[in-house]
């Protein structure tokens, strides 16, 4: 009899294992699919990525044979990755949701929810409003004696720390409101705590963006205060005691 349960037991965990390693293959052919299918619009893609540098260089350059090819092979994976990151998302929590209470299905559904519009929302800040500006600062420092010749390898690896780092950061208020929900922290704390937060923010900002001046660190930094404030908001909602009544 224990043999016969060990092996449904056995069974169980390799039927999950099975679902998750049929659920990785979908998320990689869709971001397959996708990036082989962006190919068809790299042209274009280059074309808006390259677009806050054009008031100051009319084109990136290349400096090695295989920069070309390279850029247009991260430019198409990375346009996989955007395409792909709702259904990991959606596979994510498709495979865990069968072992939640009704409760929990219905806050990790926010939770997965918020992951990927947070991240498009500060992906978008990072791109339209912080590259330009960085761009117009750092190559201000030229004097009008220096020309930018820009790689298109070194331009995309700027914008791309840039715009996934903030994607990253404005993610702030979902993990505050996990945070909440999992007891670890409780909105009283963070109100009391809010003088730090804004120092925090300031030295993110400071981390961050890759210019030394003040006016883009505080443009970075108080979008961080709103966001953390946006936390303290769904840290009262999805507090553990608020989730329990």
């Amino acid at each position: 009899m224990r043999e016969k349960q060990k092996t449904s037991d056995s069974m169980s965990f390799l039927e999950h294992l099975e679902e998750l390693r049929q659920r990785i293959i979908t998320v990689l052919v869709i971001w397959a699919v996708a990036a082989i299918s962006s190919y068809a619009f790299v042209g274009k893609i280059l074309k808006f990525i390259f677009a806050p540098l054009s008031p100051f260089q009319q084109k990136p350059v290349f400096t090695r044979p295989m920069e070309p090819f390279m850029v247009t092979l991260a430019v198409c994976a990375l346009a996989g990755s955007l395409v792909a990151l709702p259904v990991f998302m959606a596979e994510l929590w498709l495979f865990v949701s069968p072992g939640l209470t009704p409760k929990e299905r219905q806050f990790s559904r926010w939770i997965i929810l918020s992951l990927v519009v947070f991240t498009l929302v500060g992906m978008a800040f990072g791109f339209f409003l912080l590259v330009p500006l960085s761009l117009k600062i750092l190559l201000g420092f030229s004097q009008g004696v220096m020309l930018p010749f820009l790689s298109a390898s070194s331009y995309l690896m700027f914008v791309a720390i840039i715009t996934i780092g903030l994607g990253v950061v404005f993610n702030l208020p979902v993990a505050i409101s996990a945070l909440a929900a999992l007891g670890i922290v409780k909105p009283e704390t963070l109100v009391e705590n809010r003088r730090l937060a804004v120092v925090g923010a300031v030295v993110v900002a400071a981390v961050i963006t890759p210019t030394t001046d003040v006016i883009t660190q505080l443009l970075l930094a108080g979008p961080l205060v709103i966001l953390y404030e946006i936390g303290i908001i769904f840290a009262r909602i999805f507090s553990r005691q608020s989730l329990q009544n």
